[in-house]
């Protein structure tokens, strides 16, 4: 019987690639292309620069791989890469996303939907709009804060792998997430402040 590369650990494709088994390789890029991407998409903001991002990040993964300390988990050494380049990106583009392009996502919505509920017409506008309002939001927080909240919520990553990711002591990631959220909470109160206004 045949073993699948979707079957293989992480560990042994690794291995395998860096003997120069392209199809592994092949295999590690399909199951993390997705979330490279969305992580990509919520630092930089829109689908090009994305695909770019996440593009970048696979060639170098490609030249750094040897260099790769198996008994550190893959995904967080991955999402560093990633997360670096990021940086990089936006060093280089000027430091600022703009907000348009961060309302228009669909690869990220659905941490915000409402799940399993089947909503009227009007819950289903409110929801979007709540949502966008959150996205536009995330994408105005400073990237030092923004960052961790991604890594925190799209990721589902623990503050731990967020501290390794990003090279920050554990309390300084907790404290991030928590400022983040509090600069969300209150942009989002003030949003519906002025609407009812």
């Amino acid at each position: 019987m045949k073993t699948t590369t979707q079957e293989i650990a992480d560990d042994q494709l690794i291995a395998n690639a860096i003997k120069g088994d392209s199809t592994a390789f092949e295999a590690l890029v399909d199951r993390y292309k997705d979330t490279v991407y969305r992580l990509a998409y919520r630092m930089v903001g829109n689908h090009e620069d994305a695909q770019d991002v996440s593009q970048e990040c696979f060639v170098r993964l490609y030249r750094v791989l040897p260099k790769y300390n198996p008994k550190l988990p893959f995904a967080p050494w991955l999402y560093r890469i990633c997360t670096n380049l990021c940086i990089n990106w936006l060093q280089r583009r000027s430091r600022r996303i703009a907000t348009q392009s961060m309302t228009g996502t669909e690869e990220w919505t659905d941490r915000w939907d409402v799940p399993d509920l089947e909503p009227g017409p009007e819950q289903v506008i409110a929801t979007k709009e709540d949502r966008e309002r959150v996205l536009a939001a995330v994408g105005e927080l400073p990237l030092q804060l923004r960052l961790p909240l991604v890594l925190r919520f799209l990721l589902d990553l623990t503050f731990r792998e967020i501290s390794e990711i990003l090279g920050l002591p554990l309390g300084t990631v907790a404290t991030r997430v928590r400022r983040a959220t509090e600069m969300l909470r209150k942009t989002i109160h003030a949003e519906e402040g002025e609407q009812t206004k």
